[in-house]
């Protein structure tokens, strides 16, 4: 005889009206429902209308026509991004902004999504990721770079804390924000001439990798203001836009990150570097390359300039490679480069305690050894000129006496 259970997929409900499913509640946001006869938790049972951004240019459906992942020239992607830590007589594409959130989170969009994984959680570094809603058959996640660059690439991750990933995804992109093209698999033809939308492997998983060097498919990279991706199949190889998506049927999440070469005179790259640890200000100094010059970045203690090709920034002296990427301090949960906080961690001078600054152990930071700058972490080795410094940070100079002028 069926059970009044059977009429209900929220398990609280179920629970309170006739106490016979005996699960207790799922976890994160999961609801139960009934699948071959058990009560399982899943991502979502029931969706409400796609919950929509407002987007630049017109929405594009995915095209029907279903091609086999085109891998040629994928094997070695992955070793075309790793940035290398000495130079290279080809500098490695770089992070163009999702990680360290040069990208800003309303340039992150989205045809819907599923409360709690929000387009702007679509970043590499998010505890969660970009789920589309349920009822959106045709998704796809916008990323406007606000100014067309020069994209050699791209990555995707799985979903962070949930069961979720995206096997395969298409890519339209444009110049204008306006008009829009897919990233076409120049290998195959069409009944009309034209190539068919490219398929890009995506992920086998969730936090593993698999990133595309667009070049490498098309000879150059391509100029893209804005770049959207379009789910295909989920994590189980179902299409999405005609199988119900969970976490045990299948579901899709992507984390993303792009790869090119920003110009050094880009407007939000230069926004950027006025927050950037290393970097006092991008304008104002003497460039290292060219004395004649006073256009480069201005650095803190402890950085140095970048080439030409990043003259507008600092990294830490013995670390060019992170050039073109701003160390921002809310994205490192760092004070300056050397302090990740004011306290918390043993005192050097006093090992009893444990009120101090906490130090960038990544950078070699040292804690000052005086009492009245122990808030603060400094270069090793220069603890004597360093401390008592960035008063604007770290407090006033608590040492330092102001010199008086003997009277004539």
């Amino acid at each position: 005889m069926r059970s009044k259970c059977d009429d209900f997929k929220f398990a609280s409900r179920c629970q309170e009206s006739c106490g016979l499913c005996g699960v207790a509640e799922c976890e994160g946001g999961r609801v139960f429902e009934r699948i071959d006869g058990q009560w399982v938790c899943v991502l979502k049972v029931e969706e409400p209308e796609p919950r929509t951004t407002t987007l630049e240019g017109p929405m594009t459906t995915q095209p029907e026509e279903y091609m086999f992942p085109d891998e040629n020239g994928e094997d070695k992607d992955y070793e075309y991004f790793r940035i290398k830590d000495e130079p290279t007589p080809k500098p490695k594409p770089r992070e163009l902004g999702m990680a360290s959130t040069l990208i800003r989170d309303p340039q992150i969009t989205a045809t819907s999504f599923t409360p709690g994984f929000e387009p702007a959680t679509a970043r590499p570094f998010s505890v969660g990721g970009w789920v589309p809603a349920n009822a959106d058959m045709r998704p796809y996640l916008q990323i406007d770079l606000r100014i067309a660059i020069s994209v050699h690439g791209f990555g995707t991750l799985g979903g962070y804390n949930v069961d979720c990933w995206t096997t395969g995804y298409h890519v339209q992109y444009s110049t204008d924000g306006v008009n829009f093209e897919y990233l076409v698999d120049t290998s195959k033809d069409m009944v009309d001439g034209s190539h068919p939308p490219r398929y890009f492997v995506g992920n086998n998983g969730r936090n593993v990798w698999k990133r595309h060097c667009v070049h490498k498919y098309y000879g150059e990279p391509i100029d893209m203001k804005v770049i959207r991706f379009y789910p295909v199949t989920d994590s189980q190889n179902n299409r999405i836009a005609v199988s119900p998506r969970n976490e045990q049927n299948g579901c899709v999440a992507m984390r993303v990150e792009l790869y090119g070469f920003r110009d050094a005179n880009d407007p939000q790259l230069i926004r950027a570097m006025k927050r950037d640890v290393w970097t006092v200000k991008p304008r104002g100094c003497t460039c290292y390359f060219d004395t004649e010059r006073t256009d480069c970045a201005c650095c803190a203690a402890g950085g140095c300039q970048c080439s030409e090709i990043s003259q507008h920034q600092c990294v830490q002296c013995g670390y060019g490679t992170n050039c073109g990427v701003p160390e921002l301090p809310h994205w490192l949960f760092l004070l300056d480069g050397w302090t990740t906080a004011r306290q918390n961690c043993q005192c050097r001078y006093d090992p009893t305690l444990f009120t101090c600054a906490c130090c960038n152990e990544k950078r070699n930071g040292v804690q000052c050894p005086l009492k009245e700058h122990s808030n603060q972490c400094v270069q090793p080795g220069a603890e004597a000129i360093q401390c008592g410094e960035k008063e604007n940070i770290f407090g006033p100079n608590k040492v330092c006496v102001p010199k008086t002028c003997p009277v004539a």
